[in-house]
């Protein structure tokens, strides 16, 4: 028999039946690695890979076809389609049949793309010569249901834009899609992005795969238990005050707030412009990458292209001890991967950042009695409102829209919490001008932000803090952020936020990831996530999900 090793993509293209055994009867007393029978050859392959190619457990015939999209990563996908014979359909196909089998539990998605297949069937008719032309040749791509994808709904969560169907993608899915990825699924989210409940009227509560019972943060909450449950391969998220890399920090993701400006921003439904971004999510940073380079504008692209990265031993990162958490089984792998980042040759060292209780929106700054908050709850009506005018719907004004919520409230359809916030949004627009919280949000507050910030970045590269305070919270309750969130929201600053460990609350508890977020300076988007590729060859193998598998 031959020996050689296998990934677990290339378990999809064997297309050769497996016996039917049990788990306990494919591991080997070698641990780390196992023996499988693949028509007849041996094929050694680590037990993690099969794993996640099998679903923890083999099966009789051919494996079912949905088994191996565990995990895959952009370029598993050009390997399993251009040099393993795979097709796009049964790629898709595959995320498809995830999404059918195990979306019950976890109310990530709104909508699948009924045109996914067809536009995987189109890709699969390409010569070869022009797929290999395309960055993100078959990508499943998930977006948030608050950004356009041409002939479906967005409805932002709520059932008042059931027929707000898109006319066109908005900018940031027509440059993925012209790169190859198809936009597989609509994802859940706290409505109209208000909160990091992760409920919506028309998608129900979001689950965490990694514990239902918990919180898959919000507001981009359906793009996160998704990808972490390898329904897509990247998402498209918002972020306006942490909506992005709060649920990336609860579920184990990568998510990347970008500079703001950098990314454009039509095609999305409305919150507050002067803190809101499009940005990508994902289960590494390369493949953040690849949709940053393709989603940022070309002159921000360039410029952030144009910085050095410095090699590890040059990078030096400072971390705000004040911001994390008194919380020490979170801790331990903090300071765990602090050491990995020092034995890397990376200086680390601690930070202050004047004021920073102020900065959090924790305490209201000196001589002021209103604090620091995002200014969505001043902008949205106005913004929405403008939005609704350039839509094809059966009303066009904030007032109308208010006065078919409370409608819906009436019958049931709608939360209270929900038609609450759009009242008080309304009302809070309508008398800024007396609100000293309208002043002090706004040129004020980002000056005052982004000077601190400055004076804390004036030895470091980056910054280091937590995404939020320790593990996470219940679905009903959500995780607590202490605030971290707003300094990148409010500075306009990029914000990494990634998995440094993984552990477990309590001794009965599943493992929950474990992260934090760097902050860099303007037009730092691309440094960061370089950093982090880098990173990652020294970290421990993601924890796929166990319901999940």
């Amino acid at each position: 028999m031959q020996l050689t090793t296998i990934s677990a993509r290339a378990i999809l293209a064997a297309g050769g039946a497996v016996a039917a055994m049990s788990k306990r009867a494919l591991l080997t007393a070698t641990g780390a690695r196992m023996l499988l029978v693949v028509g007849g050859a041996v094929a050694a392959i680590s037990t993690r890979a099969l794993l996640a190619a099998c679903g923890a457990v083999a099966a009789t015939g051919a494996l079912a076809a949905e088994a191996p999209v565990i995990e895959m990563s952009i370029a598993d996908i050009r390997t399993a389609l251009l040099e393993d014979g795979v097709s796009c359909a049964a790629i898709i196909q595959s995320h498809l049949d995830r999404i059918g089998k195990y979306d019950r539990q976890l109310n990530s998605v709104i909508a699948v793309n009924p045109d996914a297949l067809a536009a995987a069937r189109a890709l699969d008719a390409l010569p070869r010569g022009a797929q290999r032309k395309l960055d993100l040749l078959c990508t499943p791509l998930l977006v948030k249901d608050n950004i356009d994808v041409a002939g479906m709904p967005t409805t932002a969560g709520s059932r008042l834009l059931a027929d707000n169907v898109a006319p066109a993608d908005a900018p940031t899915v027509a440059a993925l899609r012209r790169a190859g990825a198809i936009p597989i699924a609509k994802t859940n989210m706290s409505e109209f992005a208000f909160n990091y409940k992760g409920a919506s009227a028309v998608g129900g509560r979001t689950r965490n795969p990694y514990n239902i019972l918990n919180s898959a943060g919000g507001s981009s909450s359906g793009n996160a238990a998704a990808l972490a449950a390898s329904f897509g391969v990247i998402a498209l998220g918002t972020d306006t005050s942490g909506s992005l890399r709060v649920p990336a920090a609860v579920t184990g993701l990568v998510g990347l707030r970008p500079t703001h400006g950098t990314v454009d921003g039509r095609g999305v439904v409305p919150l507050s412009p002067s803190q809101d971004v499009v940005g990508p999510m994902c289960r590494s940073a390369d493949d953040c990458l690849q949709v940053m380079r393709l989603i940022a504008t070309p002159d921000a692209g360039a410029a952030d292209e144009a910085r050095s990265t410095p090699s590890l031993a040059e990078t030096r990162i400072g971390v705000v001890r004040a911001l994390f958490p008194e919380a020490p089984v979170y801790m331990r792998e903090v300071d765990a991967f602090i050491e990995r980042l020092r034995r890397a040759g990376i200086t680390v060292q601690d930070v202050e950042i004047d004021d920073v209780q102020v900065l959090t929106g924790n305490i209201a700054p000196p001589g002021e009695q209103s604090k620091f908050a995002s200014r969505s709850v001043f902008d949205f009506p106005p913004e929405f409102a403008a939005y609704l005018s350039g839509r094809r719907l059966a009303f066009n004004t904030y007032a109308e829209f208010e006065l078919r919520l409370r409608a819906l409230n009436a019958q049931g359809l709608e939360g209270d919490r929900v038609l609450a916030d759009v009242a008080s949004f309304g009302r809070n627009h309508e008398h800024r001008r007396d609100d000293d919280r309208y002043r002090i949000n706004g040129a004020y507050r980002d000056v005052y932000v982004k000077a601190r910030l400055d004076r804390a970045l004036a030895s470091f590269d980056f910054l280091m803090y937590p995404s939020v305070q320790g593990f996470n919270g219940t679905a009903a309750n959500g995780p607590e952020t202490g605030g971290t969130h707003r300094l990148s929201a409010y500075s306009g600053y990029p914000a990494l936020a990634f998995p440094v460990g993984w552990a477990a609350p309590a001794a009965w508890a599943p493992l929950e990831p474990v992260g934090i977020e760097l902050l860099g300076r303007r037009n730092d988007d691309l440094r960061l996530l370089k950093l982090l590729r880098q990173l990652e060859k020294q970290q421990a193998p993601r924890y796929t999900p166990p319901v999940m598998r």
